[in-house]
Formats: C-alpha cells, structure tokens, sequence
C-alpha cells in the first residue's frame, strides 16, 4: 500500500512525500529463538514432521545442533515514510535530500510465534538518507553524496548503540560529446570509519 504527493514547482525544485506499507509472506527467513519457542510448546516431532527441521539435544537437555534446510516460512510487515526534496541553491548549485523512516519492522520468523517489531535492533535502524550537493557548469557535473545510516544496536543489546554513521562519496563527469561522457568517481572520500561493534 502506498499513498503519496508530489510539489513541483519548476523543474528544478520539487518535494515529495509517500507513506507506504507492505506486507511479505513465505520470506526466506528462520528466527532461531522462535523456532526453540516452537519447539518447547510443540515438541521436536511436530518440527520435524510439519518443517522437515530437526533438533537434536543433548544428555542435559540443551540444543546441540539445530539441522534447518533455507525454507518460506517468515513473514514481514514494514511501513515508513520517504521523503524527497530537491532545491536550486543558484543557477549552478542544487541539493537533494532522500530521507527514509520506518514506523515499523514486524518480523514473524516461525509460523505462528507471533510478530515482533524489531525496528532499531543489531542491522535494523530506522531511518537513513542521502544528502546529495550538485555542481552543474556546461559540460562538467560534480556531485558530492552523504549517505547517512541511522543508530541501531549493537549485537549484544546490552552493550548499547552503533551511532549513526555517514560516508560521503565524490563523482565528477564531463560530457566530451552529446553520446559520451566520461566520470570518475571516489568512494568515502573523507575516509570515515564505521562505529566498531565491540559487543
């Protein structure tokens, strides 16, 4: 589902907004700690016989090995809203913005376990965007792009947060004819480093 509006007042300049959610089923996706959830309230039989997933246990009753072929059995439910603006700064300059924030990232990794949002966990932050400055001149382009990715956990929760983290990337093209064009490009050109997971 998507609703969505654009303002463009000239070519130039435009804004844009669209909220939008979508819902995935049969994803290629197996929770671990759902799948033991399951387990636990079924029993490994009922794993085996109705997923073909076998868990075997030791002698103190702890999981020694969880044996899972790559099966559809997760499903998500995502929504968000994107947001992008582009503006001349001059007759030269222009910047454009592409912000994405989620509301939620539902996650079902087990049939039947239920979903849980795990928006902001380890991989999952909720916004990103890219801030892109542009450099138009007759025959030359530069563009200098900051691609922004939100804080999110670490692996281990109780450790704290990855701080969000920007790289920004450089291109600059010449058009030598109306058919070819040349570009050369540097990625994070300011050499930044991602936040260590010390977790």
């Amino acid at each position: 589902y998507n609703i969505g509006i654009v303002y463009q007042p000239n070519p130039r300049n435009m804004i844009g907004i669209d909220v939008w959610q979508s819902k995935l089923s049969n994803v290629v996706d197996i929770n671990l700690q759902q799948l033991t959830q399951y387990e636990l309230d079924n029993g490994a039989a009922a794993l085996q016989n109705n997923f073909g997933i076998t868990v075997e246990r030791d002698d103190a009753g702890y999981i020694d090995y969880i044996e899972a072929p790559l099966l559809n059995l997760g499903s998500l439910d995502i929504s968000g809203v994107d947001l992008t603006t582009r503006f001349a700064l001059t007759k030269s300059f222009s910047i454009q913005i592409n912000h994405s924030q989620l509301f939620y990232y539902k996650n079902e990794g087990f049939p039947g376990t239920g979903f849980e949002d795990i928006l902001g966990q380890n991989g999952y932050p909720s916004w990103r965007n890219n801030i892109t400055l542009n450099y138009r001149r007759k025959k030359l382009t530069i563009s200098l792009n900051n691609v922004t990715i939100g804080e999110h956990e670490k692996a281990v929760a109780e450790e704290g947060m990855l701080e969000s983290y920007t790289e920004s990337h450089l291109n600059i093209g010449y058009a030598i004819s109306r058919d070819t064009s040349a570009t050369l490009g540097v990625q994070n050109i300011f050499k930044t480093i991602p936040p260590l997971d010390d977790s």
